[in-house]
């Protein structure tokens, strides 16, 4: 009888190791299910990771390119919102400037138009509509102008209409044409606590 004790012992033993390893098998398998998964997720997010810092890079590329071909003042132009009064004041200097008379201009309210930009999506803009008169001695003052403003205003200005007439009896110095003329403006928007937008 004292004989078969020891044998109970390591037949109890072995019956204990089947079966911690039957319950730690699922267990086991649930942990190396999850590290799997953890594995993946790490891996997909150094994938996103490496991804975003190419293009990164590829930005950093782009800007010292650009940054060659276009002055941190043109930037500020193209890029800053815009004060709507400021360009009232650019088109009455510009008027000035190029001596031209009795000056008269309409800026159209702000309507919002989306472009599609390759590599950085939609972006949004405002398109304004400006209508313009003036009285000038010289057809080339009004060129002058015209030019002047694509140079002054900030965003894009593109010319849609002109029209210049005579305007008096052709004395010289006095100002003998009519410019009526309507431009598209677009730009990236007023300030907004200046055009009182919400």
């Amino acid at each position: 009888m004292n004989r078969i004790a020891p044998h109970i012992f390591w037949l109890g033993l072995l019956v204990c190791a089947v079966l911690l390893m039957a319950i730690s098998t699922p267990i086991l398998q649930y942990a190396s299910e999850k590290a799997n998964a953890d594995l993946i997720k790490v891996r997909a997010e150094s994938s996103k990771t490496s991804a975003t810092l190419y293009q990164l890079q590829d930005d950093i590329a782009a800007v010292q390119k650009l940054s060659s071909e276009i002055s941190s003042a043109e930037a500020d132009q193209w890029l800053a919102p815009v004060d709507r009064l400021r360009v009232a004041s650019l088109m009455e200097q510009q008027a000035n400037e190029t001596r031209l008379s009795h000056f008269t201009y309409t800026v159209a309210p702000e309507q919002r138009t989306s472009i599609e930009t390759p590599g950085a999506g939609p972006q949004q803009l405002a398109l304004s509509s400006i209508t313009l008169s003036a009285d000038a001695a010289l057809d080339t003052d009004i060129y002058h102008f015209i030019d002047g403003l694509h140079a002054a205003l900030p965003g894009r200005v593109r010319l849609q209409q002109m029209v210049i007439e005579k305007n008096g009896n052709g004395t010289p110095g006095s100002p003998n044409l009519k410019l009526t003329a309507t431009l598209e403006w677009l730009s990236n928007g007023a300030i907004k606590d200046l055009a009182g937008a919400p």
